[in-house]
């Protein structure tokens, strides 16, 4: 028969200053109590000891005498403030986040990823710098630097590097928010119509070829099926083009259609890739070497690849600022909260396609790219 578990538990700093407390005590913390779970399996659960490796012995002394603190007044009305040192402010309460709200399973989550090949701890930084809002008129009074870090569910530290992303739960500190930009809703760039023809034919003369697979279009340049001319900037939003001025990146102007419409801001896709790059499932980040993320399931083993090196020597290719725009908008529409809804684009034959964009998620900004995908681009 198995011993009791011990009163007494030992929590050990980053710097190895060691507090024995009360085992009660310390279940506050909803961290410290799942550590030491006898049904976890956990070391701590055996050993009866637990390291934290991003608090230091300065600020696990103030978090043991807050855990005797609240043990001495759980009971109490009109408890006093516990006294705490300006200077520790911050790493308190990065600490308290960790130990405490972050493991409350009432505790709203913030976003998901769905992890891929390639994803690296540098990749997921770079999503995050996109994801979270520092704020900066609050930080600088704690003496906080700007930024933000992260721990992984064993309360390590993830340091800015290519270390391979690993799947898991992940916690942020610091005093940051999600960013609530919108995004564009997803809709499928079309290549047709007669003042799109330029578009089509620059982008299918320069590629040549799917540039995310690296399939070549054989039959070229006679027969292109299953290839599409994609723009990463969906041409259903040309007034939003407009009134950001995002033209003024392009310096190859196009014959017909405006800048919107030069083959700088165009991708050969192979059909299917096409879909999920309008559906911001994939993406490029120009910033870590023009890796291809995707944020779903990868049934191509593109994700984690680079584009290559043919592309980027091509003088037309697409301008860097709009390969940024996309990954943008691919990590605020899949990361955030439970992500952006998908929507149904394969509409049957006596389908109440009205009724069932308007009963579906953003119905006006629907209707809006449907009409414009049947009408606007025959024109």
């Amino acid at each position: 028969m198995a011993a009791p578990p011990s009163e007494f538990v030992t929590l050990v700093s980053n710097d190895g200053f060691e507090f024995i407390v009360r085992r009660e005590s310390a279940y506050v913390a909803g961290t410290i109590k799942r550590m030491l779970d006898p049904t976890s399996n956990f070391a701590e659960s055996i050993s009866g000891r637990c390291k934290f490796e991003n608090i230091n012995g300065v600020v696990l002394e103030k978090v043991c005498e807050y855990l005797y603190y609240n043990e001495k007044h759980k009971n109490a009305k009109d408890v006093p403030d516990m006294e705490i040192p300006p200077e520790l402010c911050l790493e308190l309460l990065m600490a308290a986040d960790y130990l405490n709200d972050k493991h409350n399973p009432e505790k709203e989550e913030l976003g998901g990823l769905v992890l891929t090949n390639g994803i690296t701890n540098q990749t997921f930084f770079s999503m995050l710098d996109i994801l979270l809002i520092v704020d900066t008129t609050v930080a600088p009074q704690h003496g906080a630097d700007g930024t933000f870090s992260v721990q992984d569910q064993y309360g390590m530290t993830i340091e800015r590097n290519g270390d391979p992303f690993q799947p898991g739960d992940y916690y942020i500190g610091g005093f940051c928010s999600i960013n609530n930009e919108r995004c564009l809703t997803r809709t499928l760039s079309v290549s047709t119509g007669t003042h799109l023809e330029a578009f089509r034919d620059a982008v299918r003369t320069r590629d040549a070829r799917c540039v995310i697979t690296g399939k070549v279009a054989l039959e070229a340049p006679y027969y292109w099926g299953g290839f599409e001319a994609a723009h990463i900037f969906p041409l259903a939003y040309e007034g939003h083009w407009r009134e950001k001025h995002y033209g003024r990146w392009i310096t190859i102007q196009p014959p017909t259609g405006g800048s919107i419409n030069s083959v700088q801001n165009g991708l050969l896709l192979r059909a299917d890739i096409h879909g999920g790059f309008d559906n911001y499932a994939i993406s490029v980040n120009p910033d870590e070497n023009y890796k291809i993320v995707c944020f779903r399931p990868d049934g191509d083993n593109v994700a984690g690849k680079c584009l290559d090196r043919q592309f980027l020597d091509c003088p037309d290719r697409p301008v860097d600022q709009l390969l940024r725009w996309h990954f943008r908008q691919a990590v605020l529409t899949n990361m955030r909260g439970a992500g952006e809804p998908l929507f149904e684009t394969d509409f049957s034959s006596g389908t109440d396609m009205m009724g069932e964009i308007l009963a579906g998620p953003k119905p006006t900004e629907r209707l809006e790219f449907e009409l414009f995908n049947r009408l606007a681009l025959q024109s």
